[in-house]
């Protein structure tokens, strides 16, 4: 997962945190990559066989737009929102 500055994405926790001394409503929101559209340099790719680069932009989605469908219930659930959306 991870947290935004600004429009940057960074890791949710720095490698020198070790335990989170907070409730878990009262941590900042975090994200998760959802695959919907991804950029990437080709000389990233070739120079530095890597998928992301130093600047890793964030575009945040709405969670009714970004269904992951990887068996029959999140099929289901899509199908729930989208009915749900087509029907104000």
């Amino acid at each position: 997962m991870v947290r935004l500055e600004e429009d940057m994405a960074q890791p949710l926790m720095p490698k020198e945190a070790s335990i989170i001394p907070y409730r878990r409503q009262e941590l900042p929101p975090v994200y998760r990559w959802n695959g919907l559209a991804e950029a990437i340099w080709s000389r990233t790719i070739l120079e530095r066989h890597m998928m992301f680069g130093e600047a890793v932009r964030a575009v945040i989605t709405p969670r009714e737009r970004s269904i992951d469908i990887d068996d029959e219930f999140d099929l289901y659930l899509a199908e729930c929102v989208l009915k749900w959306k087509s029907n104000p």
